[in-house]
């Protein structure tokens, strides 16, 4: 009962406005940190401080690892010129109000304290801490909305509004995983993706209608609309024979123009440290940076299960005694059916774990098959959220996993025939 009275009092002292206050943007900005680099990364860039701190606990040196790598990306993509660490205690709140009073910083400057970040008791000091200095002190929400409080006359006062992430968009996102990364380690950069100037000018449709064709047919003298490492490639060679990869060169160049800066292509992930790491345990197909999160794509450019089972069906017929095997077609291409089904649940399990892993807890995964998937399929994509994109619809299913509108095509004589209809 006490706790719930303390709580409401709380409640009670905080004033929240839509930005009335004036929250004055901070010149140094202290920000505890863990695993996750976005929060760090997307206050830096909403904010645009001269000085960023980067405040670890002590426990142990897992807990300086991420801070360092955050420093050095930090730097590295030019978000900040100036970043440092400091060391804080994570278990007596006496003592970080202590530390955090001994930080040497720049006198009549603007601060702001972050408390995304570390242990739960970290993150009340550095509240308290800040409210008592008559600093700003900031928390990043899961929909990119930051909450910036600041004490008042006579209470805490409270102030929204939503995180400015187009800075980050320009990021390479090898860059990004590179930083993200503990587990695993990336031997070799993936190829990164942009569009020339005839694939910007180029309308989406057209665009991806000419690419698809171009490929289908070999058409080596063809304008290249898509750029691998900043010079200008058609991907018309023998080793994008394969259908999976021209579909991932497809989608690529879907989400281009739906206004992705740049994705990378083949990331190989192999186990840090390990003697077999030239050997890769992982692979994203795509990968790239849009809203604030890293996003992660899945291509399959298989036929349904059981079409599969049935060619594989066929292929036996003309080469087994079927009778002298005891086989049901129906009953085969059933089961080949249901074990191809487990295959691809397992597959998006597995990249569900990989993209947590290279983009944290709130990376997003797209799934991107030819044909629609079976039921099962489906219902794991809409319970772990992952988006889907079939290729019949892939423009309209990618602008509404990426939230973007399109502008609606002219509508054609069959369009109003087929809608009388």
């Amino acid at each position: 009962v006490t706790g719930r009275k303390r709580n409401l009092e709380v409640q009670q002292s905080i004033k929240h406005t839509q930005c009335e206050m004036n929250f004055t943007p901070p010149d140094t900005l202290l920000l505890l940190t863990n695993q996750e680099l976005w929060p760090a990364l997307i206050c830096t860039s909403h904010f645009k401080p001269r000085e960023v701190v980067l405040l670890h606990g002590d426990t142990s040196a897992a807990l300086k690892e991420p801070s360092e790598r955050l420093r050095d990306l930090l730097v590295e993509t030019q978000l900040v010129s100036s970043c440092r660490l400091h060391e804080l205690d994570d278990d007596e709140m006496p003592l970080i109000l202590q530390q955090l009073d001994r930080l040497d910083l720049p006198e009549g400057s603007e601060i702001a304290v972050g408390f995304n970040g570390a242990t739960k008791l970290m993150a009340v000091a550095c509240f308290q801490w800040a409210m008592k200095k008559g600093y700003q002190a900031l928390y990043l929400e899961t929909d990119n909305e930051i909450q910036r409080f600041k004490q008042g006359s006579d209470a805490i006062e409270c102030a929204r509004e939503n995180a400015d992430v187009s800075g980050l968009q320009h990021l390479n996102p090898f860059t990004l995983i590179k930083s993200q990364l503990r587990r695993s380690e990336m031997r070799t950069p993936p190829s990164l993706l942009t569009l020339t100037d005839d694939g910007k000018s180029m309308p989406i449709r057209e665009a991806l209608d000419t690419f698809e064709r171009n490929i289908a047919t070999g058409a080596n003298d063809a304008n290249p609309l898509i750029c691998r490492d900043s010079r200008p490639w058609n991907p018309v060679r023998a080793e994008f024979e394969a259908a999976g990869e021209r579909y991932e060169l497809i989608v690529a160049l879907a989400l281009l123009k739906l206004g992705v800066e740049q994705i990378a292509h083949s990331v190989q992930l192999s186990i840090r440290g390990s003697e077999q790491s030239r050997h890769r345990h992982a692979e994203i197909d795509l990968a790239f940076i849009w809203k604030g999160r890293l996003w992660t794509v899945e291509c399959k450019d298989h036929e349904r299960a059981e079409k599969k089972g049935r060619r594989i069906w066929e292929s036996l017929r003309e080469n087994v005694r079927l009778n002298q095997l005891a086989l049901n077609e129906q009953e085969f291409i059933d089961e080949m059916g249901a074990v191809l089904h487990r295959q691809h649940k397992k597959v998006l399990k597995e990249r569900l774990f990989t993209a947590e892993e290279c983009g944290g807890g709130l990376a997003q995964l797209i799934f991107a098959v030819r044909e629609n998937p079976h039921e099962d399929v489906l219902d794991f994509v809409k319970m772990n959220q992952i988006h889907i994109a079939r290729k019949a619809s892939l423009i309209d299913d990618l602008a509404h996993a990426l939230d973007v509108k399109l502008e609606r095509r002219p509508q054609t004589w069959l369009d109003k025939l087929m809608a009388a209809e």
